[in-house]
């Protein structure tokens, strides 16, 4: 459900979306966006932490410098060279919101993998019934 209505936000944003001062960028709903995307962020290293503390410890902390930046400041504006360092991967190693959520479905990958009963084709699986092998 998140990954939808953030969809459905960001093609609002697009239509609203205007210069608002000197490298600055505005648009309706972009405060809850932001907000939705750190509590979206929150609840995937909650995920990683239920499975190994010491790496969710670390992408939480991550999460707080990024957050002390004010690049996820909860507003209907935002610098434009914010949006470069929040969604790019930066060459020479610095964090950003892009990075950490990539670090943490990597995360949320291998725990899955540990809980799985078995692989199918390739695809850790678990929960499968006799019903939903192939014949």
């Amino acid at each position: 459900m998140p990954r939808r209505r953030h969809r459905r936000r960001a093609r609002n944003l697009d239509r609203g979306a205007h210069l608002a001062g000197k490298g600055r960028i505005g648009a309706p709903n972009l405060a809850s966006l932001m907000k939705e995307m750190v509590d979206d962020a929150a609840t995937m290293i909650r995920a990683v932490s239920a499975g190994k503390s010491a790496e969710g410890e670390t992408m939480a902390a991550r999460l707080d410098a990024i957050r002390a930046s004010g690049m996820l400041e909860s507003a209907n504006e935002i610098e434009i060279a914010h949006v470069a360092s929040l969604t790019g991967v930066a060459q020479d190693g610095a964090d950003s919101l892009h990075r950490l959520v990539m670090d943490l479905h990597r995360r949320s990958n291998r725990l899955a993998a540990t809980c799985a009963e078995e692989m199918v084709s390739g695809a850790h699986v678990f929960g499968l019934q006799p019903k939903d092998r192939a014949r």
